[in-house]
């Protein structure tokens, strides 16, 4: 617990940065960070450009176009689309590798996979795919 929490916390300082920058550019000072970010800026928070990353790593994945060492597999759900399927977890493990189990890529990346709409996991186009994900995401406060 205490290892996600520092985690945060670094992801928290780095956001700072971003907001203390934005919030010096002219016309902007006065807006709330998000509008900053995304109504004038079309910019994603850096935690929203990671999942973007992770997202964009799992459609490589899924249509082979990079190696899947981690060995994620991947099932056709009519209704869902493409889903990735998230490994299990060791019952009473302990709250250390609990919180590297839940922030490991193996269980962040098809989380974050399944999370999308159908409509974007069935993509096979990577531009297409890249394009229709930022929409997505910036669509998302």
């Amino acid at each position: 617990k205490q290892w996600y929490q520092r985690r945060v916390r670094d992801i928290q300082e780095l956001e700072s940065v971003q907001k203390t920058f934005t919030a010096r550019i002219a016309g902007l000072q006065d807006m709330h960070y998000w509008d900053r970010l995304v109504l004038n800026l079309s910019l994603m928070s850096l935690q929203r450009r990671r999942e973007r990353f992770i997202i964009l790593h799992m459609w490589k994945i899924f249509n082979k176009k990079t190696s899947n060492d981690l060995l994620i597999r991947f099932v056709s759900r009519p209704r869902f689309g493409n889903l990735a399927v998230i490994p299990s977890k060791k019952p009473n493990s302990s709250a250390f590798n609990q919180s590297l189990y839940d922030n490991s890529f193996a269980v962040q990346g098809p989380r974050l996979w399944n999370a999308i709409p159908y409509h974007l996991n069935v993509i096979s186009d990577l531009e297409h795919f890249k394009d229709q994900l930022t929409k997505f995401l910036l669509s998302i406060p």
